[in-house]
């Protein structure tokens, strides 16, 4: 049974029409947005409340599998320019610790901005007048998530599930305390815990406690590190010994801890930091003692010092394989228990042991039987009775090759944790929350290409009544463009005095990154597009660098916010920046997004051709407010699934009242 964590949510909402009909139905993104009157019978059957017990209370339960979704209730069978639609423009209630948010759209659309999906049951009462939405699918919140190397680094929502099978674990006292343990490969990985499936509204956990532990074995370290104020857990796996991890975690007292009962101290190795000082380790497999005694001689003869293993079948050999860190592997191809082909298959298939070397050794003299070991990844091939001179010469020049691999391991590892903290680094720039106004939605989507983007937005909260919205694309990607958008945001803080005038907030930031840009060997560059808005005179004061024109859907229409754009920042000092002005109503909403939306291939629109957000559409017709928040949902489902070749942020800000 599948198992979804989510916290309960009603809402009350006052509601200003009289009940005069006994028909009610849900019409939004699970209906196609057909009105009732448009719906088939079998629609209208599944998306109707029904009375059951005759107390004026209407209810309907559907499962709804998607990450957002938006309905309006309406009365009887009756369409879009009715006036029986439930309105929600009065305020509404979150209680219960919800953790959804629950906003009104367009004045009586119903939206739930970070569903993970699973069964939502609706109660109207026609007599009070009040609407009851919560979740049915909860059977426990006290579920905790593994969310690294074991579930394959995948994002924590309900269509991951399955990946984290095997990896969650449960509050099963209800005290509090989560207990599990983990497997630990040999080169350790990166890890966090998360409460939940809810995709980016998961609640990653960060213990109060900044704690360090350290397994310590004659000196070599096992142990865990996190990052400072994130979620993220490095285990460093110096002993270089598969392991298992037991932690616990106390959410009352919101600390984590963790230990190791199952390591060995008989059976550690030496660290890969000191592998000039560690013999290499050696596994030889045959079932014959007499075999395993030559080859051993043989290798002594090479006066190489070797930590030398033996295996007589193939269940000693996986055995030892999975205990010991091995730099090379002796392999006889006839086995009483097994196939060395399939030893040697098992050994390349396997992520943590496809770099060990293998020379199969065989009494056949056949070319297909060596055919076999090669197909199977065998790096080498040799005959018996063995050459001890070609032998040790094979074995020299794989221990070579394993010592380079092995170093170009340690220097990939501390490159992937050196990124790891820039991108941590980078997400401490940008808005840890969005602004919340009561008369103002704003919804936000930010993806970066790789670990590192290019693409930077910030909110400049000048005063009760004055907004400043920024975005900016600085071109490339990787920790270049981390330093710059580290460079933007200092800057921001020190050009207070021009928050209300984006022309010169823009001729200030321009001038600051040219000085910082003169002298680099490449030519960098920022597009920028930064705006006021003006909630007490409804307007928007805006200027653009080069930027991409946001839109803005005036009720009716789309139309670009496109002044005169000046050059991106950074090319050169002392350049103007007009800008301009646009009178806002209650429902128009705008749209502030980098290119990289231009790169998806969504529903057979232009790709990599476009300049601005109306190209996207059809242009012989006018473009409606459901297809920009189509194609918001459009776009945050491709970027949850597929890999994107640039970074996307995409920024909607609604007028409400």
């Amino acid at each position: 049974m599948r198992k979804i964590y989510f916290l309960g949510v009603v809402m009350s909402l006052l509601i200003g029409f009289s009940v005069s009909a006994d028909e009610y139905y849900i019409v939004g993104d699970m209906t196609g947005y057909n009105a009732p009157k448009d719906m088939s019978e079998i629609e209208r059957e599944k998306y109707a409340l029904t009375d059951e017990d005759g107390d004026s209370v209407y209810s309907l339960t559907i499962d709804i599998p998607q990450n957002k979704f938006n309905f309006v209730l309406f009365k009887g069978l009756t369409d879009w320019n009715s006036q029986d639609i439930y309105r929600a423009e009065e305020t509404f209630e979150l209680i219960d610790k919800a953790e959804i948010q629950l906003t009104k759209n367009m004045s009586q659309n119903i939206s739930c901005s970070n569903w993970i999906g699973g069964e939502v049951q609706l109660d109207f009462d026609a007599k009070t007048e009040r609407l009851k939405i919560y979740n049915k699918s909860i059977e426990s919140e006290d579920i905790l998530y593994l969310v690294g190397a074991p579930t394959g680094y995948v994002e924590p929502t309900i269509k991951n599930e399955d990946s984290f099978e095997n990896a969650k674990f449960i509050d099963a006292d209800g005290d509090g305390i989560f207990k599990g343990s983990f497997s630990i490969p040999i080169d350790g990985f990166e890890f966090c815990f998360a409460k939940g499936l809810n995709g980016d509204s998961t609640d990653y956990i960060v213990p109060d406690n900044a704690e360090v532990v350290k397994f310590d074995f004659d000196g070599k370290y096992f142990g865990t590190t996190d990052i400072a104020n994130t979620p993220r857990y490095w285990i460093n796996n110096e002993l270089e010994i598969a392991c298992r991890v037991t932690f616990i975690y106390d959410s009352t007292a919101n600390t984590i801890s963790f230990s190791s009962d199952t390591l060995n101290k008989s059976k550690y190795l030496y660290c890969r930091r000191c592998a000039m000082a560690r013999k290499p380790n050696v596994l030889l497999v045959d079932d014959y003692e007499v075999n395993l005694d030559l080859l051993e001689a043989y290798l002594e003869l090479s006066g190489i010092p070797l930590e030398i293993y033996k295996a007589r079948n193939g269940k000693e050999a996986y055995a030892i394989i999975e205990q010991y860190t091995l730099d090379l592997i002796l392999l006889d191809v006839m086995l009483p228990d097994t196939s060395g082909y399939d030893i040697c298959r098992w050994v390349k298939e396997h992520k943590l042991y496809q770099n060990i070397p293998i020379i199969m050794i065989t009494a056949l003299n056949d070319k297909k039987d060596m055919l076999q070991g090669l197909q199977a990844g065998a790096d080498e091939f040799l005959t018996k009775p063995v050459d001890s001179h070609e032998l040790i010469l094979r074995v020299k020049n794989l221990l070579k090759m394993k010592s380079i691999t092995n170093d170009l391991d340690d220097k990939y590892m501390q490159l992937h944790r050196e990124l790891m903290i820039a991108t941590e680094l980078q997400k401490s720039f940008l808005p840890h929350k969005v602004p919340q106004y009561e008369n103002v939605y704003i919804d936000v989507l930010y993806k970066p290409s790789s670990f590192i983007g290019g693409d930077f937005y910030d909110f400049i909260k000048i005063d009760d009544t004055h907004l400043g919205v920024l975005i900016c694309d600085v071109k490339g990607h990787g920790v270049a463009s981390a330093m710059i958008t580290a460079t933007i945001k200092f800057q921001i803080y020190d050009l207070k005095k021009q928050y209300l005038e984006p022309g010169l907030f823009l001729e200030q930031l321009n001038n600051r990154l040219e000085q910082f840009f003169r002298g680099t060997e490449n030519d960098y560059f920022v597009t920028a597009f930064y705006g006021v808005l003006d909630l007490e005179h409804r307007t928007f004061l805006f200027s653009n660098a080069g930027h991409s024109a946001p839109g803005l859907y005036n009720g009716s229409s789309l139309q670009l916010l496109d002044n005169d754009n000046g050059l991106p920042l950074g090319i050169l000092a002392d350049l103007p920046y007009d800008q301009k002005q646009v009178q806002l109503y209650v429902g128009d909403e705008l749209f502030l997004y980098t290119d990289g939306i231009f790169e998806l291939p969504l529903r057979g629109r232009k790709a990599k051709t476009c300049s601005s957000i109306h190209e996207l559409f059809d242009e012989s017709a006018p473009v409606t407010i459901l297809q920009l928040r189509q194609l918001k949902e459009e776009i945050s489902d491709w970027v949850a699934r597929e890999q994107i070749a640039d970074d996307i942020n995409y920024i909607s800000i609604e007028l409400l009242s």
